[in-house]
């Protein structure tokens, strides 16, 4: 862009700031920086880390899923703990059960 034309864009609109050449020599330093040792080491420490975390959240999300799937089948619970066999027999009843101390009760 001419100066000229820079000119006549900033005097027209003031808040607009011209960085097309601040961007160009962001990134040339970035660059060099990128280039050296010690940052090619925090680099691949950040890379680490951000796998270990991508990792723990997809087997987060696998586990949470496998859990889903294990409770659930075809709409109707299955039995992880056997201590009352007979109370629920699918997701209606669980959410049509309610215990007789959390009925309600007129004054």
């Amino acid at each position: 862009m001419s100066d000229m034309a820079r000119q006549l864009i900033s005097e027209k609109y003031p808040n607009i700031l011209f960085i097309c050449y601040m961007t160009y020599h962001l990134n040339l330093i970035t660059a060099n920086i990128i280039k050296l040792d010690f940052a090619k080491n925090i680099f691949k420490k950040y890379q680490v880390i951000i796998f270990f975390f991508k990792t723990l959240h997809y087997v987060s999300a696998t586990l949470e899923e496998n859990l889903i799937k294990s409770l659930t089948e075809e709409n109707n619970l299955k039995y992880v703990v056997k201590t009352q066999p007979k109370i629920f027999h699918n997701a209606s009843t669980i959410k049509n059960y309610s215990h007789p101390s959390l009925q309600r009760t007129s004054i």
